[in-house]
């Protein structure tokens, strides 16, 4: 597989009409995308290709680095989780996608290769407009026609080589921007379904923070979907943003929800849930990793050491509480170099 994967590269770049040195590129169990109209200067790659193995991709070109990795959790047969990216001289998409029930994996792998096929399709409009929201309401029509099992959550970064990005989220996948020794979550990530209306079946969302909630009732919560991409398009109302500028050396990372539910969160001092960003334990995470590949394996491999656990723990002191999640994880981060 990593012979094709080099062979299918080198090919697609010997066919390219414009010289450019050779891109730093590493795959493992990821699909070089050359299926869809190409640019010359541009390339994607779409992971995971067999969804019961791990996956990872790696490029460094045009400015900027992008690192991936997909991982299959323990609750399912095929890991419903994708990342994409997308790499041209004038900006970088990258993407993550959660997908649920039955036919998951369906809905985010035909939502990701959408992704690709937009920015090649946008590629003059991009950067003059990065609009991460309207990339990702358009992704949506890859699947308007289905009626399979489940749908995809999802969060879309667009990054320029002036360092100015743009992202959109439906449902429950993260969004972080990484500034030295510090970790900012993006989106309305406070969002949950009251635990009482779930109880008496008439649900309303509420903002934690604002009730009370123990951590038993969040448990029961942060599984319950807001909003999603499923066979009845998507809710344009739904869709989350963020934009600004990266200062030099910062980073935007996205995750699905099998990451960042093995990070901690706080308490209050009568033991409510008080804080679900995660910033604190995302920052001390990351101090002294430097780069994206580097940064990507930390985060990972804590999440999986982490959701290996059976139990709530509680961190008395630091108010701190872990809910160990053993679902499917997908990691992206992007830097302008």
């Amino acid at each position: 597989m990593l012979f094709l994967n080099h062979f299918i590269i080198n090919s697609v770049m010997a066919l390219s009409t414009v010289a450019a040195p050779r891109p730093h590129i590493r795959l493992r169990n990821a699909a070089y995308l050359d299926n869809v109209p190409p640019l010359a200067e541009g390339h994607a790659i779409l992971l995971p290709v067999d969804r019961t193995r791990k996956s990872d991709s790696f490029c460094n070109q045009d400015g900027f680095s992008v690192s991936a990795r997909v991982r299959k959790g323990r609750l399912r047969a095929r890991c419903q989780d994708s990342a994409v990216s997308f790499v041209c001289e004038r900006f970088a998409m990258v993407a993550v996608l959660d997908g649920y029930q039955k036919d998951g994996d369906f809905y985010s792998s035909n939502v990701s290769r959408r992704l690709v096929e937009l920015c090649r399709e946008r590629a003059d409009e991009i950067p003059l407009n990065p609009d991460a929201r309207a990339l990702l309401i358009d992704s949506a029509s890859a699947v308007s026609n289905e009626s399979l099992d489940g749908g995809t959550t999802a969060a879309v970064a667009l990054l320029l080589r002036s360092r100015v990005y743009s992202i959109a989220g439906i449902g429950d996948c993260a969004a972080y921007e990484l500034e030295c020794a510090s970790a900012r979550r993006m989106l309305d990530y406070a969002r949950v379904l009251d635990p009482v209306s779930l109880s008496i079946g008439v649900p309303f969302v509420r903002t934690v923070g604002s009730f009370t909630m123990e951590p038993a009732d969040y448990a029961g919560v942060r599984n319950k979907l807001i909003s999603a991409i499923n066979a009845a398009k998507i809710d344009a109302a739904q869709v989350e943003t963020a934009e600004g500028r990266l200062e030099r050396g910062s980073r935007l990372a996205l995750m699905s929800d099998g990451v960042y539910k093995n990070f901690t969160f706080s308490v209050d001092c009568g033991g409510s849930v008080a804080d679900v960003s995660c910033n604190a334990d995302l920052a001390e995470m990351l101090r002294g990793v430097v780069g994206v590949r580097r940064a990507t394996y930390r985060v990972l491999s804590e999440a999986e050491s982490r959701g290996a656990g059976s139990s709530i723990v509680y961190h008395v002191k630091s108010r701190k509480v872990l809910m160990p999640s053993g679902d499917d994880m997908a990691i992206a981060m992007v830097s302008c170099d």
